[in-house]
């Protein structure tokens, strides 16, 4: 059997990955933005009646 060299990886199986972690993180920041909108709007009416 002959040793498995770390260059022989499936490409598009790593691509796929890939796109699904980068998915997921830009997934979090929109939930984060989304969910601290309430805070932003807050604070910049309060800014602006001061």
């Amino acid at each position: 059997m002959k040793k498995q060299s770390i260059w022989t990886v499936d490409l598009i199986e790593l691509l796929k990955l890939w796109l699904s972690d980068l998915v997921a993180f830009f997934e979090t920041a929109l939930m984060f933005l989304v969910l601290s909108l309430p805070v932003v709007i807050s604070a910049l009416v309060l800014w602006w009646l001061v």
